[in-house]
């Protein structure tokens, strides 16, 4: 076979290496099909009457439909919950079943803002941003997460995850934006940036990554304060849910590698924008935060599970990519060079 057409078909047989690398580094939010765990277990407690486990159930990588593999990264400094007053300033939470049955697995929180976090998939929020006087309905307009109140430089390989407690291609739609201004006095965000993105029902994927279990659910009707001696009502959840989830990258929200950011936040997935990232600031805007947002459509009423404020890396990281190409480059380069010597010194 000549020499060229030798080289021809070498080169032609790298081209697929090289794109599967880079398509390797591409992202869109897209279902976590299988994430690892672990897990710690604490002497009980009783609150209110209840026995709580505190036991927790902590998500430490896990692999997205695309194939990519996402590692704990460190988890947020705060969480707020923003709600406008319209709607009865309640609160409305899940917590998994343990055993007896009369128990509860996951460590109690007295306080909304604190169940949210903690990386852990044995509690959550219930029907987080729906509005109304119901006691199923959350009417939160916001959730903000707070990674660092003095800001951290966006990367390339950063990851947000959000896992819902529902039935397979049913789970609820929710939206995020990232935060890229922050007020540390009043404990705020100032500014957004990037896009403003929907999470649907597809977005999950076909399987939950953790199976159906069984969930009881307590309302409160005073607002972030989950302290109180009773709750308005509880009822079990009979084991047709299992917790889903979505992956977000960097590349979906927009963000160009080096921005400040100082977290995320939730919406319920009928708030718009209005094409300007900047009108999400106020949560009392009722132009862009809805005061109707149904459970009925899914538009609110997402079940969040507790793993909010988590930052996950993708492994390898895209440099690591840059460095095989690179590295596949120098190498054709190298071989260029030797065939051409080696074709001289032979002509000798």
């Amino acid at each position: 076979m000549p020499t060229a057409v030798k080289r021809h078909r070498q080169i032609s047989l790298l081209i697929p290496v090289w794109l599967g690398l880079l398509a390797a580094t591409a992202s869109a939010q897209t279902a976590i099909t299988a994430i690892t765990t672990t897990s710690s277990d604490l002497a009980n407690t009783n609150t209110n009457g209840v026995t709580f486990e505190n036991s927790t159930l902590a998500v430490s990588t896990f692999t997205s439909a695309t194939g990519n593999t996402y590692t704990f990264s460190g988890t947020g400094v705060a969480a707020y919950a923003r709600r406008n007053g319209v709607n009865a300033n309640q609160s409305s939470v899940w917590y998994m079943q343990g055993s007896p049955t009369t128990e509860f697995r996951a460590p109690y929180s007295s306080n909304y803002s604190s169940l949210l976090l903690g990386n852990n998939l044995y509690r959550g929020s219930d029907n987080t941003f729906a509005n109304g006087s119901g006691a199923q309905d959350g009417n939160i307009e916001r959730l903000d997460f707070v990674l660092s109140t003095s800001g951290t430089a966006a990367t390339t390989d950063m990851a947000f995850a959000i896992f819902d407690r529902g039935a397979i291609n049913v789970h609820d739609q929710v939206k995020i934006a990232l935060i890229t201004g922050w007020d540390s006095v009043n404990n705020k965000p100032t500014a957004y940036a990037g896009n403003l993105i929907s999470i649907t029902s597809a977005n999950y994927g076909t399987a939950n990554v953790v199976g159906n279990g069984t969930y009881n659910l307590f309302r409160y009707g005073n607002g972030d304060n989950l302290g109180s001696p009773s709750y308005w009502n509880s009822n079990s959840e009979t084991g047709t849910q299992g917790i889903g989830g979505v992956v977000v990258t960097l590349a979906d929200l927009g963000i160009a590698a080096g921005t400040t950011i100082y977290g995320y936040s939730l919406f319920g997935n009928d708030v718009t924008n209005g094409g300007n990232m900047s009108n999400l600031v106020d949560w009392s805007n009722a132009a862009y935060y809805p005061t109707s947002t149904s459970n009925a459509t899914g538009t609110g009423g997402i079940d969040l599970a507790a793993v909010n404020g988590v930052m996950f890396r993708r492994y390898p990281e895209p440099s690591t990519y840059g460095a095989i190409l690179l590295g596949a480059g120098f190498a054709i380069f190298g071989l260029r060079r030797w065939r051409s010597t080696h074709g001289k010194t032979a002509a000798h």
